[in-house]
């Protein structure tokens, strides 16, 4: 069974369809829950058990400045952020994940295009 992913608002609605094209189950903040905070969606996370995938550095500062504890978060900062490239590093990122076996829980995880980094939260 494929993971379930919170996808941030700044992901495209066509990455999001591709995601579930594949197979993953979606919980998509532009659809469901559209201008809540990020602690909140730190909250989600939590509750849910789900990893939360964004475009922005902006959960960082929540995670290691204000001590937030979401599931699992996964940062995608590649050049440029068209839906197809952000959709492609998010499945190397997922295939990476699964090959490896890597608990998600209380993990931030950094993916350049190139390399990834995976830090305790």
């Amino acid at each position: 069974m494929k993971l379930s992913l919170i996808l941030d608002e700044n992901i495209p609605k066509s990455t999001m369809e591709s995601l579930e094209k594949v197979g993953f189950q979606i919980f998509s903040i532009r659809q469901n829950r559209p201008g809540i905070t990020d602690k909140e969606i730190v909250k989600l996370s939590e509750k849910k058990k789900q990893p939360i995938i964004i475009l922005d550095k902006d959960f960082g500062y929540l995670v290691y400045n204000q001590n937030l504890k979401p599931y699992c978060v996964m940062l995608i900062r590649i050049k440029p952020q068209q839906p197809d490239q952000i959709f492609e590093a998010i499945s190397t990122v997922l295939k990476w994940i699964e090959k490896e076996n890597i608990d998600l829980n209380r993990k931030f995880i950094v993916f350049d295009g190139k390399s990834l980094r995976i830090r305790k939260i």
